[in-house]
């Protein structure tokens, strides 16, 4: 599968990997190229196709020996001592539609978890309307902080390291079920360029990848719910009386109607819970954290709190 999609990365894609000198700073993932991004140990590549018109689109992942990041092109990589995978991406039905280990090739139905052997995990997020896939390094051995690239479809807008920024952005459709449902794994013949996907060390054999499962929902997630400023979440907490806390919220909904959040245009949902949703803004590079607020369960407004994290 190695050649044929470097193959298919046409001369347009590799001309827009021509590589920069990489920005000085601590991101494990360093975007050397409009479409193009390597770790900082020149041992891991990642090419997204964003358009039919540069090949299929989709997301290739290559991992193994390391190649020198100013001298890195699509045609230096060798498939010896290495794994890559490539994650189609059907544009028209805005999901992800197959994924390749090497030559074999399996139809991706909803989401999933996937390791590499060099610690690499994958996760597809198959949201209803905003498909997300994160690429997420987090290897004690590396001695480094552990890092994430995040993609709406097959667009980068997440590169972010450290702890608190892999916790809030990495995929997590499948976080309030992980005991129930195991990642999968990847093992590559060295003899014919074939990956095997893996299940607790068991070959899966019915050429599907991934579960689909319905999402928790959140009131928070209401066109028209009403998000609390701090100070108006300090106050509230300062009352007592359960009657006064109603009044309260009541008053807000009359008079701060500017206080509206609707955002769903720019947001990109990466957990929801019944407790809580996160939520990542990619056009400002605002992460924000939704909670609804307890006493407002009487309420036909929905009423929540939002926090913004800082990532640094």
């Amino acid at each position: 599968m190695l050649s044929s999609v470097v193959r298919s990365l046409s001369l347009a894609v590799l001309l827009l990997a021509v590589l920069l000198l990489p920005s000085a700073g601590s991101a494990e993932f360093l975007r050397t190229g409009l479409n193009t991004h390597q770790s900082a140990d020149g041992k891991i590549k990642i090419i997204n196709v964003s358009s039919k018109k540069l090949g299929t689109p989709g997301i290739f992942i290559y991992t193994g020996t390391s190649i020198d990041l100013q001298f890195f092109t699509p045609n230096d990589l060798s498939d010896d001592s290495a794994q890559h995978i490539f994650i189609e991406y059907d544009t028209e039905r805005s999901r992800y539609s197959k994924l390749y280990l090497g030559d074999n090739e399996l139809s991706i139905h909803g989401s999933f978890t996937l390791f590499l052997k060099s610690g690499l995990r994958i996760t597809v997020d198959e949201q209803k309307d905003s498909p997300y896939l994160s690429i997420a390094r987090d290897n004690p051995k590396l001695k480094a902080e552990p890092a994430i690239l995040g993609f709406k479809g097959v667009t980068a807008i997440i590169n972010e390291v450290g702890d608190k920024a892999l916790a809030l952005l990495e995929a997590r459709s499948l976080s309030t079920v992980t005991r129930a449902v195991a990642p999968y794994e990847v093992s590559f013949s060295e003899k014919n360029n074939t990956g095997k996907l893996l299940i607790k060390g068991r070959e899966v054999k019915t050429g599907r990848v991934g579960l689909a499962l319905q999402q928790d929902t959140n009131i928070c997630l209401q066109r028209k719910a009403l998000y609390l400023a701090e100070r108006e979440l300090e106050t509230l907490r300062k009352i007592s009386s359960r009657s006064q806390k109603t009044q309260y919220l009541k008053r807000l909904i009359r008079n701060n109607t500017g206080t509206y959040l609707d955002l769903y245009d720019d947001l990109l949902f990466l957990r929801v819970t019944k407790d809580m949703v996160v939520s990542f803004n990619h056009k400002t590079n605002n992460v924000f954290v939704l909670k609804p607020v307890s006493d407002s369960s009487s309420q036909r407004q929905a009423i929540c709190t939002v926090h913004r994290v800082e990532l640094s």
